[in-house]
């Protein structure tokens, strides 16, 4: 985001109903037997997005923004298309208070098989749930919105559109790595107290394993999160280049450079 002022920081979720309760995330899930042998897969989705807006207003002042249809505008450079591919980067005019405003969303789709036993630690009744990711996918997409818009001949090399890409690459990256991936693997077993009473349901379990993985994403989304605003901090919303020893270089797959100051 390229921006004048005090920073503020805009963190939206979408609430929806998941079997039968509200949560911060949509979520959907299929309910399959986990103690099995050769366990059935269970299919879950997991969704959450983010801004780097200001708070929340009661009607969402980006409703209705239009679509910048970029096929009207010079080809960007090979640096940028590819960005706009892996990204899955659309532009609005206006939308915003700001200069610029970049929104991701990242979507979660994974299956997993599980076992799990019942088993005593510290005189404690804890459920032990190995889970094992059959497949992981996490999908996004990038929602630039412009106040004002660049001239055409000059779009691409604008210090606004060129910041918001910073956005972009940083949490492209980190969705399409092996980041959660490698999160989750290591995440495994599962402990969980039993609490005092409970059934452990196929159901009971199904859900643990979701809000596992519901977590690890949101921590995901964090993440992001942490990294924009220090992208922000540091170049003063896009106003000064990043500086050549700062680890936001490698954030966007770049090098980072030793300091020439003294």
């Amino acid at each position: 985001m390229l921006r004048s002022g005090a920073t503020k920081i805009r963190r939206r979720r979408v609430a929806a109903s998941c079997t039968g309760i509200l949560i911060g995330a949509w979520l959907v899930v299929s309910t399959v037997p986990m103690v099995v042998a050769l366990p059935t897969a269970s299919a879950q989705e997991a969704t959450a997005d983010r801004s780097d807006g200001p708070s929340s207003p009661a009607k969402d002042i980006r409703d209705g923004s239009p679509r910048i249809d970029i096929s009207d505008y010079p080809e960007p450079p090979e640096s940028l298309r590819s960005w706009i591919r892996s990204g899955n980067v659309s532009f609005y005019r206006g939308g915003t208070s700001f200069d610029g405003e970049t929104i991701f969303k990242t979507d979660l789709n994974f299956r997993s098989q599980c076992r799990w036993r019942k088993q005593r630690e510290q005189n404690r009744q804890v459920i032990r749930i190995d889970y094992r990711l059959t497949r992981l996918r996490v999908s996004l997409a990038h929602h630039i919105h412009l106040k004002r818009i660049p001239p055409k001949d000059r779009f691409w090399d604008s210090a606004l559109v060129q910041h918001e890409f910073d956005h972009v690459r940083i949490s492209t990256l980190v969705a399409k790595s092996k980041h959660l991936a490698d999160d989750l693997k290591a995440a495994s077993p599962i402990l969980r107290e039993l609490p005092s009473g409970q059934r452990v349901t196929q159901a009971w379990v199904d859900q643990v394993v979701r809000e596992h993985v519901q977590h690890r994403f949101h921590q995901m989304n964090e993440l992001i999160q942490i990294r924009y605003d220090d992208l922000d901090q540091q170049t003063a919303h896009g106003r000064r280049p990043i500086p050549a020893d700062s680890q936001v270089r490698q954030w966007l797959g770049e090098p980072a450079k030793a300091s020439t100051e003294h």
